[in-house]
């Protein structure tokens, strides 16, 4: 995930909240796994990892971005809902925006991604993560991008796609995109890690509810251009933590995952440092 503010919000981790309560339906006393990780419940929020349905793990071998095109289809209301209060269980909020904010929310990741593009270190960064992954490194295959954003409806990450010409011709995108913002109340580590759980919360019911998204994260990785996500309103400031694109359209094809001997040699690594 993007590093904004020289934080990482990653949303791997809090995958192993339904891995735990697959394993263990309920861990009973006030001490759960996943308090152990990351901290007790805040007020307000839920309870135990008890709180994680079933079909939350079914999906977990299942979600994946998709770079691809949605279609017109509107999400339905019911599902807009059970997303905003998959990340109220994690204590964030997930605001779906008017027609005219979202607007304002693609013309702000649009600048945001005209930046990376014309820089010249995040360009060679971005396409550095475009390769077959090996038995060494992981890498995004080609396939993974998708066509690209005809007339720019929706500003996707490029990652260097011009200089890939085996991907499809350019496609137009939809033209109403469903966009929704995640946010917590606060910015400290302990919200930065709620945030990726709450994210990979909507992740998993959107992909249960065959859902598809997309991370439109540019923004995010500019203090400025972030500051503008959440506009001040009179009664709350919130810290957005991503941007989020939903829709109905193809799944796309995946990107592989670590293996845990590779995340954990990679974590040990790290700590050595």
């Amino acid at each position: 995930m993007p590093n904004h503010g020289g934080h990482l919000l990653c949303p791997g981790l809090p995958d192993l909240l339904p891995s735990l309560v697959h394993e263990h339906p309920c861990a009973q006393g006030p001490y759960s796994p996943i308090e152990g990780l990351f901290g007790p419940t805040p007020p307000g929020g839920a309870a135990g990892p008890c709180r994680s349905p079933p079909r939350l793990y079914d999906a977990l071998w299942r979600r994946h971005s998709s770079r691809f095109p949605f279609s017109e289809r509107p999400l339905p209301a019911a599902v807009l809902t059970e997303l905003a209060e998959a990340a109220h269980t994690e204590v964030a909020l997930l605001d779906r925006p008017s027609p005219s904010e979202t607007h304002r929310l693609l013309r702000i990741t649009r600048e945001a991604e005209h930046r990376n593009t014309a820089d010249p270190d995040r360009a060679t960064e971005s396409r550095r993560r475009v390769r077959e992954p090996n038995h060494e490194a992981l890498g995004m295959p080609p396939k993974t991008l998708g066509p690209r954003n005809f007339r720019e409806q929706v500003p996707m990450r490029d990652f260097g796609a011009h200089r890939h010409p085996a991907l499809p011709t350019a496609r137009p995108f939809e033209k109403r995109p469903t966009i929704a913002v995640l946010s917590t109340a606060h910015d400290r580590r302990t919200d930065w890690l709620r945030a990726g759980q709450a994210l990979e919360r909507v992740l998993l019911e959107a992909t249960a509810h065959g859902v598809r998204a997309s991370l439109l994260h540019q923004a995010l990785e500019w203090p400025d251009l972030r500051e503008q996500l959440v506009p001040p309103p009179s009664d709350r400031r919130g810290h957005a933590q991503m941007v989020v694109r939903l829709g109905y359209g193809p799944e796309g094809p995946s990107s592989p995952r670590r293996t845990a001997r590779q995340t954990l040699a990679d974590g040990v690594s790290s700590a050595s440092r």
